[in-house]
């Protein structure tokens, strides 16, 4: 990848016991331990999202899937020992996104554009409260997920995790801008959802592929 670039690929959560343990069983043991923690549709997102984002860090690190030395940071940020590479996974409502990037932290946040809003105060800042409310009452539940997952996708890409209000990370209402040394951008990945992508330091130029046989 060249420039400050982030390949984002969307899967849909693999459907069916059956399939979701096959694809389990091409996870390292330690992370198929962790698959079994989970039932039904979080087992799937999880197993979905680890075996895509493994085969598009092997695809970037020129090893098997099997051999990418995933790590987990004590604030929970996911990942590869020894290498520059970063990844992100988010994922909701069915579908499962994951971003790899070469070229700073990255990451993802998706939500269902129907998504009812929650916690408006703690999330959003007066001014965003107000940007919402001039909004039409039928765009509102999207734009409030449009700044949710912005803001999401930028405490990602620090590392950090959500441990601050939300109505704190001031990243405006445009489709693109720039939270303290966070770049961040919309990304249209599928009808129905929202999503956006952060990259840490650099302004991010977003490469969707939209290949669903990965799986």
């Amino acid at each position: 990848m060249s420039g400050a670039a982030v390949a984002v690929v969307t899967v849909a959560r693999p459907a069916g016991a059956e399939r979701v343990d096959r694809l389990a069983a091409t996870l390292p043991p330690h992370e198929r331990q962790r698959a079994a923690r989970y039932d039904g549709h979080r087992r799937a997102e999880f197993v979905a999202g680890r075996v895509l984002a493994r085969r598009l860090l092997a695809a970037e690190l020129g090893c098997a899937p099997a051999d990418v030395p995933l790590t987990v940071a004590p604030a929970g940020r996911p990942g590869v020992a020894g290498d520059p590479v970063t990844f992100s996974v988010a994922h909701a409502a069915g579908l499962v996104a994951v971003a790899v990037s070469a070229d700073g932290a990255v990451g993802i946040d998706l939500e269902s554009a129907d998504r009812p809003p929650a916690a408006v105060a703690w999330s959003c800042s007066p001014d965003e409260r107000r940007w919402l409310a001039a909004l039409p009452r039928a765009d509102r539940r999207a734009g409030f997920m449009r700044l949710w997952t912005r803001k999401e996708a930028c405490v990602k890409a620090t590392g950090a995790g959500i441990n601050r209000r939300l109505a704190d990370v001031h990243c405006g209402t445009g489709t693109a801008g720039i939270w303290r040394d966070v770049s961040w951008r919309e990304a249209g990945l599928a009808p129905g959802y929202v999503a956006a992508v952060a990259l840490r330091p650099a302004a991010p130029a977003i490469r969707i592929h939209s290949d669903r046989s990965i799986l």
